[in-house]
């Protein structure tokens, strides 16, 4: 199945359905959190705690999506647990049908419907819900790249490439990072944008390249 549907995915998808003449559903939905979402883990360490990403520590001052910030809140709890344990878990939430007409659904309806959403803190598209009813109509090439770099996709880039701080050796896996992320999810926004992939991926790295220029490097 593909858990990399957006809201917006499944709309056009019924869209183009009831176009061809079938109906639209009455889907009532349940969520569940997304395996292979934003890994995150609790160190119960010596006297301490510490919060971490999949691939690095998080630490206050090069925190993972204000993970290690809330650890820290909740550091009281945490410091009571069994010395030497590790507690893993995933941000990120999947929204599957229970009931399409008040039926259960098939497989097929499930994979048609099934859509990721994200909160406000954890979500990397720059929009103003946590869901994309319609795909974003972006009026230039510009907007398109201010809509997709945002302060949260890049901080994840910075996360996964650098460990949270900038390197500037890395200069180029950082931009590879941004822009692949960038395509994979943009597809919408530029068929709805009537742009190109080759139109758009130099205003993407140039915003990213500006935003890692201007981070302070690791000491």
């Amino acid at each position: 199945m593909d858990l990399d549907h957006l809201f917006h995915n499944v709309v056009r998808a019924l869209a183009h359905l009831n176009e061809l003449g079938h109906s639209l559903p009455v889907v009532e939905y349940r969520a569940k959190v997304k395996l292979h979402g934003t890994n995150c883990a609790i160190q119960r360490a010596g006297d301490g705690v510490v919060a971490q990403s999949r691939t690095a520590l998080a630490l206050l001052d090069a925190d993972h999506k204000g993970f290690a910030g809330w650890v820290h809140t909740h550091r009281a709890y945490f410091s009571s647990l069994e010395r030497d344990l590790v507690v893993f878990g995933e941000w990120g939430l999947v929204l599957y049908p229970v009931l399409v007409d008040r039926a259960a659904p098939s497989l097929e309806q499930v994979e048609r419907l099934m859509f990721k959403a994200k909160g406000e803190k954890h979500r990397t598209a720059g929009t103003r819900a946590a869901v994309l009813v319609d795909a974003a109509v972006v009026a230039s090439i510009e907007e398109l790249a201010a809509l997709m770099v945002t302060e949260a996709r890049l901080q994840q880039a910075l996360g996964e490439v650098c460990g949270g701080v900038r390197d500037p050796r890395a200069t180029g896996s950082f931009l590879a990072w941004v822009v692949a992320d960038v395509r994979k999810e943009s597809v919408a926004e530029l068929e709805a944008s009537n742009l190109s992939w080759a139109q758009v991926e130099k205003a993407v790295q140039a915003r990213a390249r500006a935003w890692f220029l201007a981070r302070k490097e690791a000491v």
